[in-house]
């Protein structure tokens, strides 16, 4: 004889049904589906699909039960059959087997996920190497229309190597704004001229550019470029240009 208590949950799972532990898809749904009609068969029971719905039967192809398989839930339809409980306790052994513990390794999993996700150490920008490759304007309103932005510097910005523009305006109420190049920053704020993109010095790079010229400067081609290779002095230049490369 069936304890009360298990005759109790029984009756509220055929009552509210089964709830997942996460909304199913439409392929996942399909699965469950023919992996029950699978099941059934194993154990006793026929099992076919009609309009979304799984009916469970015994051998005379009578009604025992039938299940709909929704987004979140498992909703059951009992028949009154003698083989009922049966169908009952094979479906419940199916959700213990394929629905339920697939559900707690794949929590499991997502939970060691972010535990290894919130243990790796998160990498610093360099900022000192970002400012250095960033080009810096401001924006010199000539004319002020609207007479809220007032004159001269009202904005500054900046461009990075890939062409986005960052700006800000510099008001008592500053925001910024991302921009997909400078084209499009002189489009809406120049105001038919009234308003300048006034690029900055690129003093870095300008500086980048002429150290790396420096490095690679060879005073004895300068020299040998300007006199004769007949010369005596050509001569003495090309002969002793390794050499001074070498010091140099």
């Amino acid at each position: 004889m069936i304890d009360k208590e298990i005759t109790e949950k029984i009756n509220q799972l055929l009552n509210n049904g089964f709830t997942f532990g996460e909304h199913k898809t439409k392929k996942e749904r399909d699965e469950i589906e023919q992996s029950l009609i699978e099941w059934y068969g194993k154990n006793g029971f026929g099992a076919f699909l009609e309009e979304e719905m799984v009916y469970v039967v015994d051998s005379n192809y009578q009604d025992v039960l039938m299940l709909e398989i929704t987004k979140n839930s498992i909703y059951f339809n009992p028949k009154e059959h003698i083989y009922l409980l049966d169908a009952v306790v094979v479906t419940l052994e199916y959700i213990a087997k394929n629905i339920t513990k697939k559900d707690i390794e794949d929590e499991s999993t997502t939970d060691i996920e972010d535990d290894v996700t919130e243990e790796m150490p998160k990498v610093k920008p360099d900022f000192g190497k970002l400012w250095e490759t960033m080009k810096i304007f401001y924006l010199n309103r000539l004319e002020d229309e609207s007479g809220v932005s007032g004159t001269g510097r009202v904005a500054q910005g900046f461009i990075f190597d890939n062409g986005k523009v960052a700006l800000t305006w510099l008001s008592e109420h500053p925001s910024v704004t991302i921009y997909d190049n400078i084209g499009e920053v002189h489009a809406i704020h120049s105001h038919d001229g009234k308003t300048e993109v006034e690029m900055m010095p690129d003093y870095k790079r300008a500086f980048g550019e002429l150290k790396s010229f420096i490095e690679n400067f060879s005073l004895a081609e300068i020299c040998v470029s300007k006199v004769s290779p007949e010369s005596p002095a050509g001569k003495l230049l090309t002969k002793k240009e390794k050499k001074w490369e070498k010091n140099l």
